[in-house]
């Protein structure tokens, strides 16, 4: 999937953990928290809306957290 040029890429993580380390051509979602992030994607993201979007983080707490709205 990491070679799909179809694949969009987010990477959810603080900007600490995108510096140290990210999936080559990986967007960072600029934000000082989670609840930021997702506006800031859903924007972001709606040039890629014909693309396969995968998003990924580091731990449960911010798969568990819910949409907003």
């Amino acid at each position: 999937m990491l070679d799909d040029p179809d694949a969009v890429f987010i990477d959810m993580r603080n900007h600490y953990e995108y510096e140290v380390g990210h999936f080559e051509n990986a967007l960072e979602i600029p934000a000082d928290t989670f609840r930021e992030q997702l506006p800031k994607a859903v924007e972001m993201l709606r040039e890629h809306a014909d693309k396969k979007i995968v998003m990924y983080c580091t731990g449960v707490f911010v798969v568990r957290k819910p949409a907003p709205g």
